[in-house]
């Protein structure tokens, strides 16, 4: 069962047409959102070093791996923000490593005098390695497997809007509304491997949500959607409780029906800095269906050093 699944695994992915999938599943922790959409880069006053590690499939050969580092800096006196997010996808034998650059231009005052909009653009530049050495083949002759090892680089580029109706958290109590729509791969170019061409398709990443918030404390229901065209391939409905300086907690549930559970832990003035905080996050969650026994649970680990810049 395990080889037959990682087999059609492999084939969707380099297969020459392909509607599926082509960017890393969308994560239930809120602060990964700016990596599918760059119009949620640095929304505030926080420059933030970020880095984010997921296991699908816990002891399933060639499950999915997903992990990338990041910086978001806002420059607030110039109205914008930036970031860059280095990347690695690994499914199978096919491996995606790729340096993603952030620009994000903000609309401060939009609707309300604390009411943010703003729009952004991504550039995208992406190595696809193929390597089919470990993995077995009916047909060891097919011309997808002999380029074994293969490396190129292509670019692609993407953009996205978002508004936040309040995006500094504990500001005199007020809740906080916001909604957001990526564009990712809107313009790429065609990815040859022995001598087959990976088209990458349009992915459009919708997010919508709020805060409310309490002393020193605030609730935040949200709904995430990816699209490809022509199907909905997965949403994600997730609630999160934060405790200001100390901790959240948060549950969540997938339209590939996983139930996943989250906790992270808040140190205030870290280093003795007292504008910087550290977050150390983990994730678990588990597809609750028959092949869950073969697939097992999947693990995700995030970790935030911020620093307000107010």
């Amino acid at each position: 069962m395990k080889n037959t699944l990682l087999l059609i695994t492999a084939f969707v992915l380099i297969s020459v047409s392909i509607d599926a999938q082509q960017i890393g599943y969308d994560s239930q922790f809120n602060e990964t959102k700016a990596f599918w959409n760059p119009a949620i880069t640095a929304p505030n006053s926080l420059m933030t070093f970020d880095g984010f590690f997921r296991q699908q499939w816990l002891g399933f050969n060639g499950a999915p791996q997903t992990a990338y580092a990041s910086m978001m800096y806002p420059f607030k006196d110039m109205n914008m923000s930036a970031g860059a997010f280095l990347y690695n996808d690994a499914t199978g034998p096919v491996v995606r490593t790729g340096l993603k650059l952030n620009y994000a231009y903000h609309l401060n005052e939009f609707i309300t005098d604390k009411g943010m909009l703003a729009i952004g653009i991504s550039a995208n530049m992406q190595s696809f390695r193929y390597n089919a050495s470990n993995q077995q083949f009916n047909d060891d002759q097919d011309l997808l497997i002999l380029g074994t090892n293969e490396s190129t680089f292509f670019p692609a580029i993407g953009g996205g809007i978002y508004f936040n109706s309040h995006p500094i958290d504990y500001d005199r109590e007020q809740n906080s509304f916001y909604v957001g729509l990526g564009f990712n791969q809107a313009y790429t170019t065609d990815v040859l491997l022995s001598e087959s061409n990976f088209q990458r398709q349009q992915h459009l990443h919708f997010l919508i949500g709020g805060k409310v918030m309490w002393y020193e404390s605030f609730l935040e229901p949200s709904l995430s959607a990816n699209y490809v065209n022509p199907q909905i391939l997965d949403f994600i409905f997730s609630l999160k409780y934060e405790q200001e300086n100390a901790f959240w907690a948060g549950i969540g549930y997938g339209s590939v029906s996983d139930f996943a559970i989250q906790g992270g832990w808040i140190i205030d003035r870290f280093l003795g800095n007292r504008y910087a905080k550290l977050r150390l996050g983990a994730l678990a969650n588990m597809i609750m269906t028959d092949y869950s026994r073969d697939l097992g649970p999947s693990l995700e680990m995030f970790i935030r050093y911020e620093i307000d810049l107010d």
